[in-house]
């Protein structure tokens, strides 16, 4: 975003998965969206007069739907969300008035005023996901801010999340008492499972250990 909205945004994470998003434009903005937009599962229409090598490959690979020409009136039939991410501001404002009047959300990516929602600058570690914004004051601060937020999560934050969130459906599973349930819960938020796993002997090698390890901790709440 180059320029700041006085619009006071909602953080919200969607679930992309099979939501149909059309994607204006062919270039380097509009790649870097596309790849987000296939890493959360969504199915990616794009439209443009010219594509960058990476485009072209997806669009080979099938990966990915395509019109190639220049975007026009009707492009936006059966979008659920809509991103215009061309080197046009005046395209890019033309497809931000056509999906508003749509009812369609739409990301402006040369105006933060003509979007009705922006992308965070977000750091991943599996189930982890931090995002950060700057509602378009400084997309370059937040970028910052989330490089050194990178730096503070390792790699052992998606091996951690992963087991913490196989355990707690086991225990909703297994568990009929919602206070043991929720005693359990917070036992095991107080285990050191994370250092053990950055020092590379966790998780155990025994698949039952979850199990084994529940029945412990219930026999000592009783």
């Amino acid at each position: 975003m180059e320029e700041t909205s006085d619009a006071v945004f909602y953080p919200i994470l969607l679930q992309m998965e099979h939501l149909r998003c059309i994607v204006i434009g062919g270039g380097r903005i509009a790649e870097r969206k596309i790849r987000g937009l296939l890493e959360a599962g969504a199915k990616v229409h794009v439209v443009s007069s010219d594509y960058s090598p990476q485009i072209d490959q997806w669009i080979a690979e099938g990966r990915i739907t395509d019109r190639n020409r220049t975007y026009q009136p009707g492009d936006l039939e059966g979008a659920q969300i809509v991103f215009a991410a061309t080197d046009s501001e005046e395209v890019n404002e033309r497809v931000s008035i056509d999906a508003h009047a749509l009812g369609i959300l739409v990301n402006v990516a040369s105006s933060s005023r003509s979007s009705s929602f922006v992308n965070a600058s977000t750091m991943r570690r599996g189930k982890l996901i931090i995002s950060v914004s700057t509602s378009g004051a400084s997309p370059e601060v937040a970028k910052r801010i989330v490089s050194e937020i990178d730096a503070q999560y390792g790699e052992a934050y998606e091996i951690y999340l992963d087991i913490l969130a196989d355990l707690r459906h086991m225990i909703q599973r297994s568990i009929p008492d919602a206070g043991v349930r929720r005693k359990l819960m917070k036992q095991m938020l107080e285990m050191n499972w994370l250092e053990q796993i950055e020092q590379g002997v966790f998780p155990p090698a025994d698949s039952g250990w979850m199990e084994k390890w529940t029945k412990e901790q219930i026999a000592v709440i009783d």
